[in-house]
């Protein structure tokens, strides 16, 4: 299962199972979430990867984490610019999520997600079904979108 929790007053996360993503405490501006979201959602549909869906989720993370984010090259970052792995991170930039990895490889009917809740944390994993990921975070975007073209109205 994965969910986002939302409050008007700036507060966001994922939940990946039972387990929270984010420092939804610390809270952050809904404004660059909307705006952000596209970043993430323009991927939507193309997670698929048959070979990095075979692999354990530690290596999967190792892999995808240090490609698109180790601070030195790895062997598999030509790899990663071709086939474009950026693909795979569905997380919203946005401060909240800053310590955060979330990871979504997907070889349809199934989806898997990746996650560390902190950088060096534990990589952790859950099974959805395929598509599943970015029908939720679509619906968090027209959420916000909509509630953001209510407000411009009444300034």
């Amino acid at each position: 299962m994965i969910a986002v929790e939302v409050e008007l007053n700036g507060k966001f996360c994922y939940w990946i199972g039972a387990v929270r993503v984010g420092a939804y405490d610390e809270g952050t501006s809904l404004r660059d979430v909307l705006f952000q979201l596209p970043t993430v959602l323009r991927d939507r549909g193309r997670r698929t990867h048959a070979t990095l869906f075979e692999l354990g989720g530690d290596a999967v993370y190792a892999r995808l984490h240090g490609a698109l984010f180790g601070p030195e090259t790895t062997a598999d970052e030509k790899t990663a610019i071709e086939e474009e792995w950026a693909r795979f991170n569905v997380k919203v930039p946005i401060d909240v999520l800053d310590q955060c990895a979330v990871f979504v490889v997907e070889r349809p009917p199934r989806t898997r997600i990746i996650f560390a809740t902190d950088s060096g944390g534990r990589v952790q994993e859950a099974e959805l079904r395929a598509g599943e990921v970015d029908d939720v975070l679509l619906k968090v975007y027209r959420g916000l979108d909509t509630l953001h073209r209510r407000e411009m109205k009444f300034e």
